[in-house]
Formats: C-alpha cells, structure tokens, sequence
C-alpha cells in the first residue's frame, strides 16, 4: 500500500509504517544509459566535439610517468595485417555511459526536467574481458573489502585520532604492471565507433585497461610497490 511508504528522492530508502522497518537498498540500480534514447541536446553531451566519448578516448591515450601509452593504433594495410597475424588475439570493446554526480555546484546548462543539472556525461571504452584469449593463463584473484571491512578500518582510524585521505586514481588499471603477457593483445572499436577514427582500426593494448582480467590484480601489486617504497 502506497500510503504506508515514505520514499526518499532517489528511491534508495524506504520507512514501511504498517510492519515499522525501515529498508536500504543495499546495491544501487544500473546506471547505464543508452544515450539513443535522450534528448539531442543530451546526446551531444556525450557525442558532440567536446563531449564525454572524447574526453575519455584523450585520457586512454594519455602516456604514464615513464612517458608509455596505454594502447597503440594502427590503420590501413597494418591493421589489415595484424588481422591476419593474430586472427585469435582481439577482444571486442564497447562505452559504458552514464550520468555522473559532479556536485551541487555545477551546471550542465541542458534545462532538461529529465537530467538535474548537477549531472553531466560520463563514458568509459572497456573491453570485455570475458572474451580474452588468455583467460585461463593468468593471475585473475584479487582480494576485495568485505562489507564490513570498510566501517571497521574508519572506527579504528577515528578511535586512534589519525588522519585519512581520500582520492580517486585517474585511468587506473592503466597505471598497473605492465608486460604479464606473453603474446600481444588487440581490441576493436566498440559500436558507435572512436572520436576521430575509421571502424577499421585496430587497437592494441599495452596496459591493464578496463575490463581487461588482469586490470585489478595488477593495480593491487603495483600500489603494494609504492606502499612499501613509502615505508622503507
């Protein structure tokens, strides 16, 4: 019965008055769009000129301290002969895209009722792993924080009075250890295709990108070679 619920805006909590429980929901609905169905003026947010697609095939070019890219792109009969060489060593690749919360003080100027203005476009090229050639080979574990584990680490930092910081890593799997394969990997242009590019380059990969199996392990080993650095 509508009448015994209270929602909250965002439809994560829920107070039940006929039964007195209160509901969170735990794992939030999916946030993935397909920008087909907005408005032009929202697509363009994410396909025009300086929108997200770009914004995010510039950041997967970006070269790491040691001045090495993430991928590299080859066209024309180079991409045909890769093709040919290594039939058994692509992976499909596609944009996962949504809005993104960018805070109460910005504003995406679109004055659509149906997209709040502190959100804007955000896309992201993974690839899908579960095609990878070398699933069954490598190192695909990595220990993740249980439910409690979190809460627990900030009731000890605030019972010691220490300080803590939180950040967000920039194209982080990229930044992971590079070289655990033996044989070279390739991609190709997701649906929708590449800012800038043909549909019949081809993509090789030269870092843990997302969606790539080896991407966590390798971030968690290459931060544990920095902790320890910072320790020594």
């Amino acid at each position: 019965d509508h009448r015994d619920l209270h929602l909250s805006i965002r439809r994560q909590r829920q107070m039940c008055i006929r039964d007195s429980n209160f509901y969170l929901r735990k794992k939030r609905p999916g946030e993935e769009i397909d920008i087909k169905t907005l408005p032009k003026a929202a697509q363009e947010r994410f396909l025009g000129p300086n929108g997200s697609r770009v914004k995010e095939w510039k950041a997967v070019q970006a070269l790491d301290s040691n001045g090495m890219p993430p991928i590299r792109i080859f066209r024309g009969k180079e991409a045909q002969k890769l093709r040919k060489q290594f039939p058994n060593r692509f992976v499909p690749s596609r944009w996962h895209e949504k809005w993104k919360d960018f805070g109460d003080g910005h504003d995406n100027g679109l004055n659509l009722p149906e997209v709040p203005k502190h959100v804007d476009a955000k896309s992201r090229w993974i690839l899908q792993g579960f095609h990878d050639p070398d699933i069954h080979l490598l190192n695909r574990w990595v220990p993740t924080p249980a439910t409690s584990d979190v809460p627990l680490a900030m009731q000890m930092t605030a019972s010691i009075k220490a300080r803590a910081w939180i950040a967000d890593v920039r194209s982080a799997f990229a930044q992971g250890i590079k070289g655990q394969r033996a044989k070279r990997l390739f991609a190709t242009p997701p649906p929708g295709g590449i800012p800038g590019e043909d549909d019949d380059i081809v993509i090789e990969i030269l870092a843990e990108l997302y969606g790539v199996i080896t991407g966590p392990p390798s971030l968690e080993e290459e931060c544990d070679h920095h902790t320890c650095r910072a320790w020594i």
